[in-house]
């Protein structure tokens, strides 16, 4: 509610209202403002350095794709040092300052320089929760996908990027940091955020323990129905563990092969 109250009159300023408004959440905040622009400032010049050092190794040559790509990675890592200020921002004045569009937050905060903060911390956000909503209807696909595996799910938990994945490694290494960040109960990104991780993390966590008893079982298990049950509910489950599958595909057929030539013996 107070979110849109503050979008409201950064729309549609009045005379009276706003102006005293601002002022006042400026001073409340005046502090993390300064600390904000300081460290986005910062990161801006060392992706300046960084890039520039990269073209002198290539002998003061770019092409245009890395020059946008520096681009890309400038306005990531901006948003990622700016992130923690705005949530600590939104939480001492009780508001959703990620709720805003980019124009406004410039206008609340009175700073320039956060327009791609909304737009890549939405990113960020979709693509955790496509990962989630993969997950989730992983059994509609016709195909295997290969994020629903421990090890695709793992390197994306560490933030990093396999060959199996489409994902920007620059966002993905980005959500990594950020999913560690304070926890914001005035932001609803913030939370958003916090549950899709946290659903990550609980998948995983749930795959691995099934890939630990499926393979004792490949190994250990004597009963062909208790193995069947454990193939039906792989099958079923959003994990895909193509070489498991085949483990135990593989000692059905062998405990089934044995109980046979026993009967054919006797």
């Amino acid at each position: 509610m107070k979110a849109r109250v503050v979008s409201q009159l950064a729309n549609h300023p009045s005379q009276n209202v706003f102006p005293c408004l601002l002022s006042d959440i400026r001073k409340e905040v005046d502090a993390q403002l300064r600390q904000m622009q300081s460290d986005m400032e910062r990161t801006e010049e060392e992706c300046v350095r960084e890039a520039q050092a990269e073209m002198d190794r290539r002998g003061g040559v770019t092409s245009s794709r890395d020059y946008l790509l520096s681009l890309h990675k400038m306005d990531v890592e901006k948003t990622v040092a700016a992130l923690p200020h705005l949530l600590s921002m939104s939480s001492q004045l009780d508001l959703d300052l990620l709720s805003l569009s980019s124009k406004e937050l410039e206008v609340v905060l009175g700073v320039k320089g956060v327009e791609s903060v909304i737009g890549t911390s939405s990113s960020f956000l979709r693509m955790v929760q496509a990962r989630c909503e993969e997950i989730r209807h992983s059994s509609d696909s016709p195909s295997p996908t290969s994020f629903c595996s421990t090890s695709v799910l793992s390197a994306f938990l560490q933030g990093q990027v396999t060959a199996d994945m489409s994902d920007d490694p620059v966002l993905v290494r980005a959500v990594f940091e950020l999913a560690s960040a304070q926890a914001c109960s005035a932001s609803k990104w913030r939370t958003s955020l916090a549950e899709s991780w946290a659903f990550l993390e609980h998948m995983y966590s749930r795959w691995t323990e099934m890939e630990e008893r499926m393979e004792r079982a490949a190994n250990e298990e004597e009963s062909v129905d208790k193995l069947k049950e454990l193939l039906s509910e792989l099958d079923h489950s959003s994990l895909t563990n193509v070489s498991l599958r085949a483990r135990l595909v593989s000692r059905i057929v062998d405990l089934t092969r044995a109980v046979v030539g026993k009967d054919l013996v006797m």
